[in-house]
Protein backbone atom coordinates (compact mmCIF):
# COMPACT_ATOMS: atom_id res chain seq x y z
CA UNK A 1 0.00 0.00 0.00
CA UNK A 2 3.18 2.06 -0.32
CA UNK A 3 2.54 4.15 -3.62
CA UNK A 4 -1.28 5.15 -3.08
CA UNK A 5 0.04 6.40 0.62
CA UNK A 6 3.01 8.42 -1.16
CA UNK A 7 0.86 9.76 -3.92
CA UNK A 8 -2.17 11.18 -1.26
CA UNK A 9 0.95 12.76 0.35
CA UNK A 10 1.89 14.52 -2.19
CA UNK A 11 -1.45 15.51 -3.01
CA UNK A 12 -2.30 16.33 0.24
CA UNK A 13 0.37 18.77 1.27
CA UNK A 14 0.25 20.52 -2.43
CA UNK A 15 -3.76 21.22 -2.05
CA UNK A 16 -2.88 22.36 1.88
CA UNK A 17 -0.61 24.89 0.65
CA UNK A 18 -3.32 26.38 -1.22
CA UNK A 19 -6.54 25.88 0.62
CA UNK A 20 -5.45 25.39 4.31
CA UNK A 21 -9.24 25.20 5.63
CA UNK A 22 -10.44 22.42 2.78
CA UNK A 23 -11.03 19.06 3.57
CA UNK A 24 -9.44 16.58 1.32
CA UNK A 25 -12.09 13.45 0.99
CA UNK A 26 -10.57 10.39 -1.34
CA UNK A 27 -12.67 8.49 -3.68
CA UNK A 28 -11.39 4.74 -4.60
CA UNK A 29 -8.40 5.20 -2.63
CA UNK A 30 -6.72 1.15 -2.80
CA UNK A 31 -5.72 1.46 1.06
CA UNK A 32 -7.27 1.23 4.07
CA UNK A 33 -10.16 2.93 4.08
CA UNK A 34 -10.30 6.19 6.96
CA UNK A 35 -13.98 7.02 8.37
CA UNK A 36 -14.86 10.68 7.04
CA UNK A 37 -12.00 10.89 4.45
CA UNK A 38 -12.21 7.94 2.25
CA UNK A 39 -15.68 6.46 0.20
CA UNK A 40 -17.01 4.13 -2.74
CA UNK A 41 -18.47 6.42 -4.78
CA UNK A 42 -18.05 9.67 -5.65
CA UNK A 43 -21.36 11.19 -5.08
CA UNK A 44 -21.23 9.65 -1.31
CA UNK A 45 -17.70 11.90 -1.55
CA UNK A 46 -19.48 14.90 -2.71
CA UNK A 47 -22.95 14.80 -0.14
CA UNK A 48 -20.31 14.20 2.86
CA UNK A 49 -18.37 17.24 1.51
CA UNK A 50 -18.72 20.98 2.85
CA UNK A 51 -18.61 24.16 0.09
CA UNK A 52 -14.90 24.22 -0.96
CA UNK A 53 -13.49 21.17 -0.10
CA UNK A 54 -11.12 18.65 -2.42
CA UNK A 55 -12.77 15.65 -4.15
CA UNK A 56 -9.50 13.23 -4.53
CA UNK A 57 -10.21 10.55 -7.49
CA UNK A 58 -8.06 7.95 -7.39
CA UNK A 59 -6.41 6.32 -10.91
CA UNK A 60 -7.59 2.67 -10.43
CA UNK A 61 -10.31 3.39 -9.08
CA UNK A 62 -12.98 0.98 -10.53
CA UNK A 63 -16.53 1.64 -11.13
CA UNK A 64 -17.50 5.12 -9.95
CA UNK A 65 -20.66 6.07 -11.75
CA UNK A 66 -20.08 10.12 -10.75
CA UNK A 67 -23.02 12.33 -9.61
CA UNK A 68 -24.78 15.67 -9.25
CA UNK A 69 -22.49 18.78 -7.98
CA UNK A 70 -24.50 21.37 -5.89
CA UNK A 71 -22.00 22.67 -3.77
CA UNK A 72 -18.47 24.62 -4.79
CA UNK A 73 -15.79 21.74 -5.39
CA UNK A 74 -12.35 21.25 -6.53
CA UNK A 75 -12.45 17.87 -8.11
CA UNK A 76 -8.81 16.05 -9.10
CA UNK A 77 -7.84 12.95 -10.44
CA UNK A 78 -4.61 11.53 -12.06
CA UNK A 79 -5.12 12.15 -16.06
CA UNK A 80 -5.86 10.02 -18.82
CA UNK A 81 -4.12 8.15 -21.88
CA UNK A 82 -1.57 7.35 -18.68
CA UNK A 83 -0.48 3.90 -21.15
CA UNK A 84 0.49 6.29 -23.54
CA UNK A 85 2.62 8.62 -22.31
CA UNK A 86 4.25 6.60 -19.95
CA UNK A 87 6.77 8.31 -16.98
CA UNK A 88 3.98 10.66 -16.00
CA UNK A 89 2.10 8.83 -12.92
CA UNK A 90 3.88 6.13 -11.14
CA UNK A 91 1.16 3.93 -12.33
CA UNK A 92 0.45 3.90 -15.89
CA UNK A 93 -2.66 2.78 -16.20
CA UNK A 94 -5.12 2.61 -19.19
CA UNK A 95 -8.40 4.63 -19.74
CA UNK A 96 -11.22 1.84 -18.83
CA UNK A 97 -13.12 3.69 -16.48
CA UNK A 98 -14.77 7.27 -16.58
CA UNK A 99 -17.33 9.40 -14.25
CA UNK A 100 -19.94 11.82 -15.26
CA UNK A 101 -20.33 15.01 -14.05
CA UNK A 102 -23.66 17.70 -14.16
CA UNK A 103 -22.48 20.53 -12.56
CA UNK A 104 -26.01 21.89 -11.17
CA UNK A 105 -27.57 25.27 -9.02
CA UNK A 106 -25.27 25.77 -5.93
CA UNK A 107 -21.79 24.60 -7.95
CA UNK A 108 -20.69 27.83 -8.91
CA UNK A 109 -17.13 28.43 -8.98
CA UNK A 110 -16.18 24.59 -9.05
CA UNK A 111 -13.35 22.98 -10.63
CA UNK A 112 -12.11 19.75 -12.19
CA UNK A 113 -9.22 18.54 -13.72
CA UNK A 114 -7.58 15.13 -14.39
CA UNK A 115 -10.25 13.53 -14.90
CA UNK A 116 -11.65 10.86 -17.43
CA UNK A 117 -15.35 12.41 -17.53
CA UNK A 118 -17.99 9.80 -19.52
CA UNK A 119 -20.60 12.71 -20.01
CA UNK A 120 -20.15 16.58 -18.53
CA UNK A 121 -23.29 18.58 -18.22
CA UNK A 122 -23.26 22.32 -16.69
CA UNK A 123 -26.19 24.39 -15.38
CA UNK A 124 -24.30 27.12 -13.74
CA UNK A 125 -22.15 30.08 -13.98
CA UNK A 126 -17.87 29.74 -13.23
CA UNK A 127 -17.15 26.62 -13.53
CA UNK A 128 -13.64 25.86 -14.76
CA UNK A 129 -12.86 22.26 -16.49
CA UNK A 130 -9.39 21.54 -17.41
CA UNK A 131 -6.80 18.95 -18.00
CA UNK A 132 -9.75 16.27 -18.74
CA UNK A 133 -10.59 13.83 -21.14
CA UNK A 134 -14.45 14.03 -22.07
CA UNK A 135 -16.74 12.00 -24.28
CA UNK A 136 -19.35 14.98 -24.69
CA UNK A 137 -20.23 18.17 -22.48
CA UNK A 138 -23.67 20.08 -23.05
CA UNK A 139 -23.97 23.03 -21.63
CA UNK A 140 -27.40 24.34 -20.53
CA UNK A 141 -29.02 27.97 -19.56
CA UNK A 142 -32.04 27.28 -17.57
CA UNK A 143 -33.23 29.99 -15.73
CA UNK A 144 -30.61 32.46 -16.41
CA UNK A 145 -27.56 32.67 -19.46
CA UNK A 146 -25.14 30.93 -18.72
CA UNK A 147 -21.15 32.55 -18.24
CA UNK A 148 -17.44 32.13 -17.14
CA UNK A 149 -16.95 28.89 -18.38
CA UNK A 150 -13.88 27.91 -18.99
CA UNK A 151 -12.51 24.53 -21.15
CA UNK A 152 -8.58 24.60 -20.69
CA UNK A 153 -6.30 21.48 -21.75
CA UNK A 154 -8.80 19.10 -22.15
CA UNK A 155 -9.26 16.38 -24.67
CA UNK A 156 -12.46 15.88 -26.19
CA UNK A 157 -13.63 12.53 -27.49
CA UNK A 158 -17.13 14.13 -28.59
CA UNK A 159 -18.82 17.27 -28.52
CA UNK A 160 -18.90 20.34 -27.04
CA UNK A 161 -22.27 21.75 -27.31
CA UNK A 162 -24.90 24.18 -26.42
CA UNK A 163 -28.57 22.18 -25.87
CA UNK A 164 -31.49 23.42 -27.37
CA UNK A 165 -32.97 26.02 -25.47
CA UNK A 166 -29.78 27.87 -24.53
CA UNK A 167 -30.17 31.43 -25.47
CA UNK A 168 -27.19 33.36 -24.52
CA UNK A 169 -23.45 32.35 -23.01
CA UNK A 170 -21.31 34.66 -22.67
CA UNK A 171 -17.64 34.50 -21.15
CA UNK A 172 -16.39 31.51 -23.49
CA UNK A 173 -13.11 30.80 -22.86
CA UNK A 174 -11.85 27.97 -24.47
CA UNK A 175 -8.14 27.22 -25.25
CA UNK A 176 -5.75 24.72 -25.70
CA UNK A 177 -7.97 21.89 -25.76
CA UNK A 178 -7.93 18.83 -28.68
CA UNK A 179 -11.13 18.91 -30.43
CA UNK A 180 -12.10 14.90 -31.75
CA UNK A 181 -15.55 16.13 -32.81
CA UNK A 182 -17.72 18.63 -33.30
CA UNK A 183 -18.05 22.23 -31.60
CA UNK A 184 -21.91 23.60 -31.52
CA UNK A 185 -22.23 27.19 -29.88
CA UNK A 186 -24.35 29.45 -32.05
CA UNK A 187 -25.64 31.28 -29.25
CA UNK A 188 -22.07 31.85 -27.11
CA UNK A 189 -19.56 34.39 -27.13
CA UNK A 190 -16.07 34.34 -25.79
CA UNK A 191 -12.41 33.99 -26.42
CA UNK A 192 -11.22 30.53 -28.88
CA UNK A 193 -7.14 30.23 -29.04
CA UNK A 194 -4.71 27.91 -29.35
CA UNK A 195 -7.10 24.78 -29.88
CA UNK A 196 -6.62 21.82 -32.36
CA UNK A 197 -10.02 19.99 -34.36
CA UNK A 198 -8.40 16.99 -35.50
CA UNK A 199 -11.35 15.86 -37.17
CA UNK A 200 -12.67 16.73 -40.71
CA UNK A 201 -16.23 15.92 -40.63
CA UNK A 202 -16.75 17.76 -36.93
CA UNK A 203 -18.64 20.98 -38.28
CA UNK A 204 -17.89 23.90 -36.22
CA UNK A 205 -20.54 26.24 -35.18
CA UNK A 206 -19.22 29.30 -33.64
CA UNK A 207 -20.54 32.61 -33.56
CA UNK A 208 -19.01 36.43 -31.75
CA UNK A 209 -16.01 34.66 -30.93
CA UNK A 210 -12.17 36.08 -30.72
CA UNK A 211 -10.62 32.81 -32.81
CA UNK A 212 -7.03 33.13 -32.84
CA UNK A 213 -3.94 30.66 -33.21
CA UNK A 214 -5.48 27.60 -33.98
CA UNK A 215 -5.33 24.56 -36.24
CA UNK A 216 -8.29 23.34 -38.00
CA UNK A 217 -8.52 20.41 -39.88
CA UNK A 218 -12.54 20.90 -40.48
CA UNK A 219 -13.97 21.23 -43.80
CA UNK A 220 -16.93 23.17 -42.48
CA UNK A 221 -17.37 25.94 -40.37
CA UNK A 222 -20.07 28.59 -39.80
CA UNK A 223 -18.42 31.06 -38.61
CA UNK A 224 -20.66 34.79 -38.27
CA UNK A 225 -19.42 37.23 -36.44
CA UNK A 226 -16.24 35.63 -35.78
CA UNK A 227 -12.91 37.64 -35.98
CA UNK A 228 -10.07 35.18 -37.19
CA UNK A 229 -6.62 35.77 -36.47
CA UNK A 230 -3.08 33.76 -37.12
CA UNK A 231 -5.35 30.42 -37.96
CA UNK A 232 -4.12 27.37 -39.85
CA UNK A 233 -6.57 25.99 -42.20
CA UNK A 234 -6.50 23.27 -44.11
CA UNK A 235 -9.41 24.22 -46.55
CA UNK A 236 -8.75 27.10 -48.52
CA UNK A 237 -9.61 30.37 -47.86
CA UNK A 238 -13.45 31.32 -47.94
CA UNK A 239 -15.34 34.29 -47.43
CA UNK A 240 -16.48 33.40 -44.08
CA UNK A 241 -13.10 34.14 -42.44
CA UNK A 242 -12.76 37.31 -41.68
CA UNK A 243 -9.49 38.88 -39.90
CA UNK A 244 -5.95 38.35 -40.47
CA UNK A 245 -2.58 36.35 -40.23
CA UNK A 246 -4.45 33.35 -41.20
CA UNK A 247 -2.64 30.17 -43.03
CA UNK A 248 -5.13 28.44 -45.69
CA UNK A 249 -4.52 24.95 -47.20
CA UNK A 250 -1.87 23.47 -45.18
CA UNK A 251 -0.78 19.76 -45.33
CA UNK A 252 -1.62 18.85 -42.08
CA UNK A 253 1.26 15.99 -42.23
CA UNK A 254 3.42 18.99 -42.24
CA UNK A 255 2.27 20.04 -39.37
CA UNK A 256 2.43 17.62 -36.34
CA UNK A 257 4.81 14.75 -35.04
CA UNK A 258 2.68 11.91 -35.89
CA UNK A 259 -0.13 13.01 -38.14
CA UNK A 260 -2.60 10.25 -39.30
CA UNK A 261 -5.23 11.21 -41.32
CA UNK A 262 -7.65 12.68 -38.22
CA UNK A 263 -7.04 9.28 -36.10
CA UNK A 264 -5.89 10.43 -33.22
CA UNK A 265 -4.89 7.38 -30.33
CA UNK A 266 -3.02 9.65 -28.19
CA UNK A 267 -2.31 13.46 -27.35
CA UNK A 268 1.36 13.03 -28.10
CA UNK A 269 0.74 12.56 -32.07
CA UNK A 270 0.09 16.10 -31.92
CA UNK A 271 3.36 17.87 -31.20
CA UNK A 272 4.87 19.97 -33.42
CA UNK A 273 7.43 18.60 -36.10
CA UNK A 274 10.37 20.15 -36.57
CA UNK A 275 9.75 23.04 -39.15
CA UNK A 276 6.45 23.29 -38.95
CA UNK A 277 3.68 26.03 -40.42
CA UNK A 278 2.34 26.12 -37.18
CA UNK A 279 5.86 27.39 -35.27
CA UNK A 280 5.82 30.99 -34.54
CA UNK A 281 2.16 31.26 -36.21
CA UNK A 282 0.17 32.61 -33.08
CA UNK A 283 0.25 35.85 -31.24
CA UNK A 284 -0.09 35.86 -27.12
CA UNK A 285 -2.20 38.36 -25.87
CA UNK A 286 0.44 40.99 -25.40
CA UNK A 287 1.45 40.68 -28.86
CA UNK A 288 4.56 38.02 -28.49
CA UNK A 289 5.11 35.97 -30.98
CA UNK A 290 3.79 31.94 -30.37
CA UNK A 291 2.66 28.94 -31.82
CA UNK A 292 -0.55 27.86 -32.88
CA UNK A 293 -2.15 24.87 -31.33
CA UNK A 294 -2.30 23.54 -27.74
CA UNK A 295 1.41 23.71 -27.20
CA UNK A 296 1.76 27.47 -27.47
CA UNK A 297 -0.64 30.49 -26.23
CA UNK A 298 -0.63 32.19 -22.97
CA UNK A 299 1.83 30.29 -20.41
CA UNK A 300 -0.55 29.33 -17.90
CA UNK A 301 -2.76 26.92 -20.44
CA UNK A 302 -0.44 25.24 -22.55
CA UNK A 303 -1.65 21.68 -23.07
CA UNK A 304 -0.43 18.69 -20.66
CA UNK A 305 0.17 15.59 -21.84
CA UNK A 306 -2.32 13.04 -19.99
CA UNK A 307 -3.82 15.74 -18.46
CA UNK A 308 -1.37 15.72 -15.42
CA UNK A 309 -2.92 17.94 -13.01
CA UNK A 310 -1.13 20.77 -11.61
CA UNK A 311 -0.26 19.56 -8.45
CA UNK A 312 3.07 17.19 -7.90
CA UNK A 313 3.13 14.11 -9.03
CA UNK A 314 5.38 10.90 -8.34
CA UNK A 315 6.76 9.53 -11.76
CA UNK A 316 8.93 6.88 -10.45
CA UNK A 317 8.82 4.92 -7.36
CA UNK A 318 11.26 2.25 -6.31
CA UNK A 319 10.35 -0.41 -3.03
CA UNK A 320 10.85 -3.39 -1.65
CA UNK A 321 8.40 -5.69 -1.81
CA UNK A 322 5.73 -7.04 1.08
CA UNK A 323 8.27 -9.64 2.19
CA UNK A 324 11.40 -7.60 1.90
CA UNK A 325 13.33 -8.02 5.71
CA UNK A 326 15.31 -5.46 5.17
CA UNK A 327 16.15 -2.87 7.61
CA UNK A 328 15.90 0.09 7.07
CA UNK A 329 14.59 -0.22 3.02
CA UNK A 330 15.83 1.58 0.50
CA UNK A 331 13.10 3.46 -1.42
CA UNK A 332 13.40 5.31 -4.34
CA UNK A 333 11.28 8.31 -5.55
CA UNK A 334 10.76 10.67 -8.28
CA UNK A 335 8.69 13.57 -7.89
CA UNK A 336 8.30 16.28 -10.71
CA UNK A 337 5.79 19.53 -10.34
CA UNK A 338 3.11 19.52 -13.05
CA UNK A 339 2.00 23.54 -13.40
Amino acid sequence: MLKPLLLSTILLFSLVSTSVYAKILRVGYPGQAKEGIDYPDFQKAHDAAATGDVIQIYQHYGSISGGNVTKKLTIIGFGYLLDKNTGLQAINTPDTNAIYLYFQAGSKGSSVQGLYISGLQIYTNDITVSRCRISYAYLYNNESPLSGLTFKGCYFDGNLQETSQVTKISNLYIVNNIFRSGISLPNSSGFFANNISAYYYSNINLNSFLVKNNIFYDNSIAANGNIFENNIFFFADNATIIGTGNKFSVDMSTVFTNWNNSTIEADNQLTLKAGSPAKGAGKKNDGKVTDAGIFGGEEGDVYKLSGIPDVPAIYKLTAPSKTANTNPYTISVGVRSNN
